[in-house]
This record gives structure tokens, C-alpha cells and sequence, in this order.
């Protein structure tokens, strides 16, 4: 079917509730989008293929701030609609039937040519829930022919003619989501497992799993590698779900690295997460748009932001669906499900880090756990067993930090300099010495503390007639004592400890935690 130029302008003024490192260009409405990806054309005009309820539209950014309909594709209504591209080729799938639907692109701004594609007598196709293309011109079709059943990948080969593709092979192991594909290796989200898995996928018709690991949600929407393919980010499509980065260097020893969600921990959902060089781009419904600064994945740090989406958290799966990050221009273009496609202009910044380590400034000893916090501002981060703490913020300044731990005071230091893109180093020694009596002794009341010349622990009660029943634990819960101490005197625990943080825990519940250093 050919199709001839059909110019439809729009222009829509558009306002939102927040935004950080991203302006607003223009936008384009629709009555319900889905998925959308972008198009360059050899000419370097660039192109949005947006995914409407009921076809593809083809969208000039030729203009950026006034956004063309070009040509409008009419197909089966579906609320789930996908698109990839290959060379000048788009391929379109839905959720409802009528195949896959091949657009030839090569006569833009003019014309377009399209084809429908059913697969084969022994393979038929008929709907796929997402797509995927990889550098060797093979098409996945992912969730495929899902009225027969749960399915994994449908492959056809583009490189001989994209217009009518050859049958490759299909999976069926697990069913799969959504996947990324390069050198012959697959990440795939396997969301009703709830799992992602590595596949070598050298062998089509035989795919071999080097490892899978469960995703925080257990419902792992999409996944992408960084260029190393050590790192992998995933979503999980559910309420508790996060944008989560994974150690995937050792596949038989995975590891989660840090996971991050914009918004209520309890309503806002993540969709999809796509890789740009060190920062993640990612659709997050009803949250609209974040940009996360990934250079460091145990550390994912929010530097980008703009709510697409007027209706508040509460609209849920309502929102930006898809983004696409990679035209060379460096727009940003957004398919909200209401309210249209959005054109944006973002602003790549490296957050401003923090890192040090906390100790005992006696004793030297590292002090874990301890909290340290940005002062006006959300940013926290919680030291490690060995009191190392990382922590980042979007924004360059002079702040004062917080930094306490249980047992110890607290101490703020002053007027620390952030900077974007450079890591500030803060080490902080805090008082963890002996608790005070308090004004009016209460006979409850017990004391605690470590003789530093022989590495010991002792107890003292404040009042001559009390008698403390008292338990000291490790780091890990373990108890390393326990026993009772009457009178005043200074009792010193008879047990050997190696330096670290212990507690102890009276019969009423109260607490107090010692440093030891020989």
C-alpha cells in the first residue's frame, strides 16, 4: 500500500508539576498511545513512529517545537502497540492481530510503503507483545501469538529482504517480556517469572541459559546491559517494583548493585529503562520522565526529571509508556498513554558525590551503619560494615552533613562543597564514648563502656540497689554474653572480643552500643 503526504499541524501549550534538567519543547495530542521509537532519515531530519490505539503515526521533528503528522497507518485496535526499526524499515507489532506491519521509510517526507507479514504455513504470526532488532538485522518478536499460549521469541532475519523477512526459528522455554540482544547474547525479562535471564542465543534453535536472577518486584518488565554487558539494569512493572542495577560480571553469582523509583515507594511504577552511555533514561507512568546518573550502578543518583503526567501518582499506569533517548539531535521523545507525545530537550548532568568513612575518633575503630544526611535535601546514604558511606545529589552546592550513629553524638560538618561530577571526600570522626548521667540518676539506668587499654567491656548500674539482666550481641545477632550485674561497681564482661561495634540489651529493652579497638 502506498501512501501520499498528508500535513496535520498541531500545536498544544503544556505545563507540568515538576521538572529538573528538562524543558519542555512541544507536544502532540492523541485520544491513547502506547509505545514509540525514533528515526533518523539520511537527510538528518528526525522522526517520531508513535504507537496510537489504533495505528502507527509517523511524526516530522523536522521542526521540533511544531511537531507533523506525516502519515497516519490504520491497524488493529490494540492498546499495546511497539515499534522498532532496521535500516530505513519500521516494523510494528500489536496485542490484537492482523501480523506484523513493515513500513518503508526510505521516501520520507513524501511517501511511505507498507506491507503486512503473517510468518509462515508452519509458523504462522499473528500479534507479539514487544520487539526487538539487534546489529545483525535478526527480529525478535517477543510474547508472541499469545491466544495459543505463553511464548518466548519469534526470529526472522531482515537482512535478505526487510520487506518480506526469512524464518529463523522460535522459543518457547519461558515466556518472554521484553529483551535486549547483542553478540549473540539475549538479557531477557521474564516477567511472569519474575526473573531476568542471560541466554547464549549463537545456536537459534537452541538457546543455552548461562544464569537468571529474580528482580526485587517479581515482575521484570524490561532489561538493558551497559556496554561492558558487566552491568545490568532492569524494571520491575508493579507497585513495589524499582529501576535496579545488577553485577551481572559472575553469571553464576549475580548481585543486585542499588535500586531506585521516583515518587510513593507505594503507587509509583517504573516501565521501561533504556541505557545512554553512563545515565539511564527511563518511562515511569505516572511520574513521567527520570534521568539517573548510572556512572557509578551501585549508586544510581536522579539528575533528570519532568512529569508528563498531570493526574499525581495516583493515575498509576497511566503516564509515559516509552522513551526514546537516541536521536542525534538529543531530544528526548515521550509517548504518554493520555496525554500525547511529548518532545523534550534534557540536559545530561553527573550528580555531585560524597564518600568517606565513619569512626570511633578515640579509637579509630569504623563505626557501621552510621546515617549521614544532605541538610535540606533528601539525600541520604547509610554507612557500610566497614563505615564507608557514598552518597549523591543532583545539584552542586555548599551543604551542611549530618552524620550519627547509634550510641554516638551527632555531628554536623559545615559548609561542604559539591560539585557535579566530582566526588568530595568527608571522613568523620564521631564522640562514642561513655553515655552520660542523666541530671536525676535513674536507678533503671546502667552505663556502658570499653576499657581501650585491654579491649574489654564493662557495665555499671547507677544506683547501688538495681540489678541489670543484660545480653551482648555482634553485628550479626549473635550473642557473644549474658548475665546480670548488681551495685555500682564497674563490671567488666568476662569475654574476649575482637575490635567492632557490640550491643547490649537490658530486661527492659534498653540499648546501648560499645566500640571495641585493642
Amino acid at each position: 500500500m502506498r501512501f501520499v503526504l498528508l500535513l496535520t499541524i498541531s500545536l498544544l501549550s503544556f505545563t507540568v508539576s515538576a521538572q529538573l534538567n528538562i524543558t519542555w519543547v512541544s507536544s502532540l495530542p492523541y485520544s491513547q498511545l502506547s509505545s514509540l521509537w525514533g528515526y533518523t532519515a539520511p537527510d538528518n531530519t528526525e522522526y517520531a513512529l508513535v504507537g496510537a490505539y489504533n495505528g502507527l503515526s509517523i511524526v516530522s521533528l523536522a521542526d521540533p517545537a511544531a511537531p507533523e503528522e506525516l502519515f497516519f497507518v490504520e491497524g488493529a485496535e490494540s492498546a499495546w502497540r511497539e515499534v522498532k526499526t532496521f535500516g530505513h524499515y519500521a516494523y510494528v507489532t500489536n496485542e490484537t492481530g492482523g501480523g506484523l506491519l513493515i513500513v518503508d521509510l526510505q521516501d520520507l517526507p513524501g511517501a511511505i510503503d507498507t506491507v503486512s507479514y503473517a510468518g509462515t504455513a508452519d509458523h504462522p504470526f499473528t500479534t507479539a507483545h514487544t520487539l526487538f532488532v539487534d546489529e545483525n538485522g535478526i527480529l525478535y518478536l517477543f510474547g508472541y501469538n499469545v491466544v495459543f499460549g505463553l511464548t518466548g521469541a519469534y526470529m526472522l532475519d531482515l537482512n535478505t529482504d526487510p520487506m518480506n523477512p526469512d524464518f529463523v526459528a522460535v522459543y518457547e522455554d519461558h515466556y518472554i517480556h521484553d529483551a535486549f540482544v547483542r553478540n549473540d547474547t539475549m538479557w531477557a525479562a521474564e516477567i511472569y517469572d519474575g526473573r531476568f535471564e542471560v541466554l547464549d542465543i549463537s545456536d537459534k534453535t537452541s538457546f543455552l541459559s548461562l544464569g537468571y536472577a529474580e528482580t526485587y518486584g517479581v515482575a521484570t518488565h524490561n532489561c538493558e546491559p551497559d556496554a561492558s554487558g558487566n552491568i545490568l539494569f532492569t524494571t520491575d512493572e508493579i507497585f513495589n517494583g524499582y529501576i535496579t542495577s545488577f553485577d551481572i560480571s559472575d553469571l553464576t553469582d549475580i548481585q543486585e548493585l542499588d535500586r531506585y523509583k521516583h515518587g510513593d515507594t507505594a503507587l509509583a511504577i517504573p516501565h521501561n529503562v533504556r541505557v545512554l552511555g553512563d545515565f539511564l533514561v527511563a518511562s515511569h507512568y505516572s511520574e513521567g520522565v527520570v534521568i539517573l546518573d548510572a556512572s557509578r550502578p551501585g549508586l544510581l543518583v536522579e539528575t533528570g526529571h519532568y512529569d508528563t503526567n498531570p493526574a499525581g501518582p495516583d493515575a498509576f499506569f497511566e503516564g509515559a509508556w516509552e522513551v526514546y533517548p537516541y536521536l542525534p539531535s538529543g531530544l528526548l521523545i515521550v509517548s504518554d498513554i493520555l496525554e500525547g507525545l511529548q518532545v523534550l530537550q534534557p540536559e545530561y548532568v553527573y550528580a555531585a558525590f560524597l564518600e568517606g568513612v565513619v569512626t570511633d575518633e578515640v579509637t579509630g575503630a569504623s563505626i557501621p551503619l552510621a546515617t549521614i544526611e544532605l541538610t535540606g535535601t533528601t539525600a541520604t546514604a547509610q554507612a557500610d560494615l566497614l563505615g564507608q558511606f557514598e552518597l549523591g545529589y543532583h545539584s552542586a552546592g555548599i551543604y551542611d552533613v549530618s552524620v550519627s550513629a547509634p550510641g554516638c553524638s551527632t555531628r554536623v560538618f559545615a559548609d561542604v562543597e559539591l560539585e557535579n561530577g566530582v566526588t568530595a571526600i568527608l571522613d568523620a570522626a564521631l564522640d562514642c564514648g561513655t553515655v552520660a548521667l542523666p541530671a536525676v540518676p535513674d536507678c533503671s539506668g546502667w552505663l556502658a563502656g570499653t576499657d581501650h587499654s585491654t579491649g574489654s567491656v564493662w557495665i555499671q548500674n547507677y544506683c547501688t540497689e538495681s540489678n541489670t539482666t543484660c545480653t551482648m550481641t555482634d553485628l550479626n545477632g549473635r550473642m557473644i554474653w549474658s548475665g546480670s550485674v548488681s551495685g555500682t561497681d564497674r563490671y567488666q564482661i568476662p569475654v574476649t572480643t575482637p575490635p567492632g561495634i557490640y550491643f547490649l540489651a537490658d530486661q527492659l529493652g534498653q540499648t546501648r552500643s560499645v566500640t571495641v579497638m585493642h
